[in-house]
């Protein structure tokens, strides 16, 4: 029986692991997905996934990026992890055409170097279909250094926004 829920409500959880490495410059799965069926098509499915990343090569030029795929589309990434490119480019802030540092900034004696990468995304389905959940990483144009992601844990909540939708007060 459907219920009518009056505002937010956790409906259902669900989490996995996500462990793995790339060389690819193209995105590459990192571990096995999460599914889950919302109960509710006015439900919001809220993901969050937190993991560690490292680079044992050497720092120069790096540009990994991971990225959050539903049902195969990507949905959502984050670039520029361990430093970005050497010279950056027009949104960075070290070099390209919004200098803050100087031009070229090279960190090429640096080496296994490691980050905490996380994220949090909320996303409308607007339908009761099933939604599998993956986390890809790739080693965009760096010479086919590796990106290993260890530690990687993603969480995937269906929230009931109630009768007022995604708008006003919850």
């Amino acid at each position: 029986t459907k219920h009518i829920l009056h505002g937010s409500l956790l409906v259902q959880y669900k989490y996995g692991t996500m462990n793995g490495n790339t060389s690819s410059s193209g995105d590459t799965l990192i571990g096995n997905g999460v599914s889950i069926t919302p109960q509710y098509a006015t439900s919001i499915l809220e993901t969050t996934f937190s993991g560690d990343i490292v680079n044992d090569d050497n720092g120069d030029n790096n540009h990994f990026r991971l990225a959050l795929y539903v049902n195969g589309h990507k949905e959502y990434e984050q670039t520029e992890l361990l430093g970005g490119p050497r010279g950056g480019h027009e949104a960075t802030h070290h070099g390209g055409n919004a200098d803050r540092i100087y031009a070229h900034a090279h960190y090429e004696y640096m080496k296994n170097m490691r980050q905490s990468v996380g994220l949090v995304h909320a996303y409308q389905h607007g339908s009761l279909n099933k939604c599998n959940f993956e986390i890809y990483a790739a080693s965009y144009d760096n010479g086919s250094k590796t990106l290993t992601v260890s530690n990687g844990f993603l969480i995937v909540k269906e929230v009931a926004v109630g009768i007022a939708g995604l708008n006003g007060q919850q």
